[in-house]
């Protein structure tokens, strides 16, 4: 096939849609409404008093008539009849409807019900730029993403979102749904859009037994995207991950906020990772679990040996990790644990050939 056929598979129409055909369209029955919300979204973000805040300014810039940016639909044929599947712009369109349906105020106290008639009209005549394709792949949907973001800072969690459907984030968005971890991290909300990319990383990593690969760059995670993943390797590994958190809890609790902190790949878990996934045996996995119970011991302790444990811990890059980087931190560690002084920088300090 050509570049020119291949191109072709792949038709877009720039339109506008008016928000009250967005909001009489997009029901919460996901099976029959015409807009719906395909398989594999993550949870919604627009939470709390920061969440409040991003839907009241967009339903002010539709009343104040400013620019609003595209939504991204893909157009599909369900048993006969057009239903829109959206790939970007979920929480606008979300929001159009909360407010609809009087689900939370404009301003303090403004209900859409509480809008005079013309204000009302304002709101529902407002249009709304969507780009339609149809029948897109899950591939080309997230080039059109990321190439309509081109001059947009895009994060490496983005790219991940974008490209979700490709065989490792697909894999991840459902490994990490782990219920044992979750709650060993206090609660830890696992949907966060934004911890998309440290997940990523961590499936890399056990997948491929090496956890120099667990990074959020997503230069570095783009080429294994389509790589198929070892489910057992990483379910295994998060169910050791686990058990460690559980054990160092029951011995040493923390708050919600400190316990989520080991949820990032560059505190400890790779670290972890690295001595759990080069054991030679099951007694050797579990002599990594020791001795990291005896490092977060440290870590909890809230003495001296606290910070210490800390600075041996550091590294530059802590969440783009390496062979190389994770080795430094390991070498530090062991310094630390057997009496040396690591300083601020991560060195030992009585060390000539320190790095």
């Amino acid at each position: 096939m050509s570049l020119i056929d291949f191109a072709r598979r792949i038709r877009i129409n720039t339109t506008t849609w008016t928000v009250e055909y967005i909001v009489t369209r997009y029901t919460q029955d996901n099976a029959t409404s015409i807009l719906y919300l395909p398989l594999g979204q993550r949870e919604w973000a627009w939470k709390g008093t920061a969440g409040l805040s991003k839907k009241r300014c967009l339903i002010d810039s539709i009343m104040h008539n400013y620019p609003i940016p595209s939504c991204i639909v893909n157009s599909e044929l369900v048993d006969g009849h057009e239903r829109y599947a959206i790939y970007d712009g979920r929480h606008r369109m979300e929001t159009l409807r909360m407010f609809f349906n009087n689900e939370f105020t404009w301003k303090e106290g403004v209900y859409f019900r509480d809008l005079c008639v013309d204000d009302q009209a304002k709101f529902l005549e407002r249009t709304i730029p969507i780009i339609s394709t149809t029948n897109a792949s899950h591939q080309q949907l997230a080039d059109v993403f990321v190439r309509l973001n081109a001059g947009v800072a895009l994060k490496a969690s983005d790219f991940c979102w974008a490209y979700r459907n490709a065989v490792l984030i697909d894999a991840t968005c459902r490994l990490v749904r782990h219920e044992r971890l979750a709650v060993a991290l206090g609660g830890f909300d696992m949907n966060k859009r934004t911890m998309l990319a440290n997940w990523t990383g961590l499936v890399l990593g056990l997948s491929r037994n090496d956890a120099g690969m667990m990074t959020n760059s997503w230069i570095r995670v783009s080429p294994f995207l389509e790589e198929p993943v070892n489910e057992d390797l990483v379910t295994a590994g998060i169910d050791a991950y686990a058990t460690l958190l559980e054990r160092a809890n029951a011995a040493w609790p923390v708050a919600s906020k400190f316990a989520g902190s080991y949820a990032k790949i560059g505190y400890i878990t790779a670290f972890f990772f690295q001595d759990w996934i080069t054991a030679a045996d099951l007694d050797g996995k579990e002599a990594a679990i020791t001795k990291w119970l005896d490092i977060i011991r440290r870590l909890r302790s809230g003495t001296d040996e606290a910070v210490g444990m800390r600075a041996a811990l550091k590294t530059s890059g802590a969440q783009n990790l390496t062979a190389e980087r994770i080795a430094v931190v390991l070498r530090q560690v062991a310094i630390f644990l057997n009496g040396g002084v690591v300083n601020a920088d991560g060195d030992d300090p009585d060390d000539d050939d320190s790095e």
